[in-house]
């Protein structure tokens, strides 16, 4: 009998200890302390409660802001420090991070740009991000191998039927503006003309890292309309007859060879 009030106890301390963490979780992201989490504080030393809780807070929310000043390198020097800093603690008040690892935080800041009123006048920003957000993703991930993949073989076996698939760790992005421009020219070691004509207009992108540099590469039309129909995951018969205009049995074996496609 014993044994099970101390199990019962054990269980509801538990309970309370993981709805604490919870809600210390949600307190640190308002813009205002909680009078329930600050109760829960005990007093130390000359600071008060309400005290210590805010130096947390702001430790925290600080580290994510770095966090997020770095990955966004780009972006904070387009529109500056102080406003990259208040767009910034407005995402993370608002945005829970899913791992222990700032490094993979920060995926939906492109997102949240892209319907953040004060960046609207620099319509291109939230594009941008998205470029950062890409490079970042190549960098840290695996490194893309040169394909020893037969296609022949591939090709031979399942015929029309076989389905290729974009390499792990290579991205596709397509922006109305010049963002490869915006992103070459706000480099550190970028040299030249600093300005970017808009008027440009679109790109489409490839992002990959093939080795220790993450390459930015332009896309033709074709080339888009190719990798975007691999994505989709169609069949190889299917994408000849969408895109006859192409020559894909030239095409594809120098993706194999660059390491884009696998099968």
């Amino acid at each position: 009998m014993e044994s099970h009030e101390k199990q019962s106890s054990s269980a509801a301390m538990a309970l309370e200890l993981c709805h604490l963490q919870s809600h210390f979780q949600v307190a640190i992201r308002k813009l205002h302390s909680e009078p329930t989490i600050i109760s829960s504080i005990s007093e130390q030393g000359v600071l008060t409660s309400a005290e210590r809780f805010d130096i947390y807070r702001a430790s925290i929310i600080g580290n994510h802001i770095k966090a997020l000043r770095e990955l966004y390198c780009v972006c904070d020097k387009l529109v500056g420090p102080d406003f990259f800093t208040a767009m910034a603690e407005l995402f993370v008040v608002n945005t829970e991070s899913d791992s222990s690892d700032l490094g993979e935080y920060g995926s939906e800041f492109p997102n949240f740009i892209s319907h953040f009123p004060p960046a609207q006048s620099l319509a291109y920003l939230a594009d941008v991000a998205r470029l950062e957000w890409c490079w970042h993703l190549a960098y840290t991930g695996p490194e893309i191998k040169f394909a020893a993949d037969d296609i022949k073989r591939a090709t031979e076996e399942l015929g029309d039927s076989v389905i290729f698939y974009l390499a792990t760790n290579l991205y596709l992005l397509r922006s109305q503006h010049p963002i490869h421009r915006i992103w070459e020219v706000n480099q550190e070691d970028a040299s030249g003309e600093e300005v970017v004509d808009l008027a440009l207009g679109g790109v489409c992108l490839l992002i990959w890292r093939p080795e220790l540099d993450v390459h930015i590469q332009i896309l033709t039309q074709d080339e888009w309309e190719l990798l975007t129909s691999i994505a989709k995951g169609l069949n190889l018969g299917t994408i000849c007859q969408e895109l006859a205009h192409l020559d894909i049995a030239l095409i594809l074996p120098q993706w194999f060879q660059k390491g884009w496609l696998t099968h």
